[in-house]
């Protein structure tokens, strides 16, 4: 697991959360709080077992109202008679909620969020669904699983993100751009499920499981039908501006028909399809909504 460093110091990260550690494990033996052995056991069997799965932090925000009463009652740790820097910092500066959300922001723009949900749709693709876990998830995105945990209550949550992340990508994909006119918005609608992003054999063989899911789990299936709805809709408009005369019915059955071909034209080209056939089932596309 590799960390960032924002400026050189003496010593690991790792290495010096371990010496301040050590330090009170000392401070607690030399004044006759514990024994060596109580030391040991209190580490390993209370903090120890959580910090496995999440570090100091995670588990400050998860128990922050405690740690803030905690912080007030003792304000010297350490046998000294002056707050330390940690606990002058939950009881003096009175925004710590804000200071926790702001760090919550900063991981979520981090991009660790979607790193988690890369990997999940990278394991479906490669294994399917029997090959995603919350520990092979962190292990594919490279961060910790207490991380995983944290944003996700378990593997279900964690696939349902997964879809409804794709879902807005299907929906973005029929979005108008209000600077094109009708029928360059359709083009373009129509020509981009043939772009080289979206005919790789990872793309396709996720949303080959993707459609898969549906049967695994009802809620997967809800979410999948809510996509398809909302894609065939957002299609429907365009189809609709491009052509003021269709009535909504017909627009909403030529952009079924559309759909129908286009997850037709990602399953084949799964299988090897050439450009040229590709390029004809973009042309038969836009047969079907310009007629």
């Amino acid at each position: 697991m590799t960390i960032g460093v924002g400026r050189e110091v003496p010593g690991h990260v790792a290495n010096r959360l371990q010496a301040a550690l050590w330090r009170e494990a000392l401070h607690l033996v030399n004044e006759g709080v514990a024994s060596v052995e109580d030391v040991d056991t209190a580490v390993s069997a209370g903090p120890g077992l959580r910090w496995a799965t999440m570090g100091p932090t995670q588990l400050f925000r998860l128990g922050l109202t405690g740690v803030i009463a905690l912080a007030r009652e003792h304000p010297a740790p350490c046998g000294t008679t002056a707050p330390c820097g940690a606990t002058r910092a939950l009881t003096s500066i009175g925004h710590v909620s804000e200071t926790v959300a702001e760090t919550a922001e900063a991981e979520k723009k981090a991009g660790k969020q979607e790193r988690i949900l890369d990997a999940v749709l990278a394991l479906l693709s490669r294994h399917g669904i029997s090959g995603v876990s919350m520990r092979a998830v962190a292990r594919e995105a490279g961060v910790a699983l207490g991380l995983v945990n944290y944003y996700y209550a378990d593997k279900v949550s964690l696939i349902c993100a997964a879809l409804r992340r794709i879902e807005e990508q299907d929906v973005a994909l029929v979005a108008p751009d209000p600077d094109r006119s009708p029928g360059d918005n359709l083009h373009r609608a129509l020509r981009r499920i043939a772009d080289s992003e979206f005919l790789t054999t990872e793309y396709l063989s996720h949303r080959l499981q993707l459609w898969a899911l549906a049967q695994a789990h009802p809620d997967f299936e809800a979410i999948n039908t809510a996509a398809q709805k909302r894609y065939r809709k957002g299609l429907a408009a365009l189809i609709r501006a491009a052509r003021p005369d269709l009535t909504r019915g017909e627009a909403d059955r030529r952009a079924t028909d559309i759909d129908i071909v286009q997850n037709g034209l990602w399953l084949t080209a799964l299988l090897g399809i050439d450009r040229a056939s590709v390029r004809r089932g973009v042309r038969r596309c836009e047969e079907i909504a310009f007629a």
